[in-house]
């Protein structure tokens, strides 16, 4: 593997096997839900390495993409 294109291959055949996530904030909106060290979180912000998470205190929380271990689109909050 050389250049760019390699690591791009690497990166998608981790994502297939389930060695890595492929979350980013190109799949993350604000909304949206995100389960990250075992709890469920409202997106509050997304950010270029990380997404800003709701706490029931008055900040937010950030966890780094490879972190987020499930998502749920708002559209898929709705409809249950």
């Amino acid at each position: 593997m050389s250049g760019g294109f390699g690591v791009r291959r690497l990166r998608a055949d981790q994502i297939a096997t389930g060695q890595a996530t492929g979350y980013s904030r190109d799949t993350i909106a604000k909304g949206d839900a995100v389960k990250i060290r075992g709890h469920w979180s409202k997106v509050a912000r997304v950010n270029a390495k990380t997404v800003s998470v709701e706490t029931p205190y008055s900040w937010t929380d950030r966890a780094p993409y490879a972190e987020i271990q499930d998502h749920r689109t708002a559209a898929q909050l709705a409809q249950s």
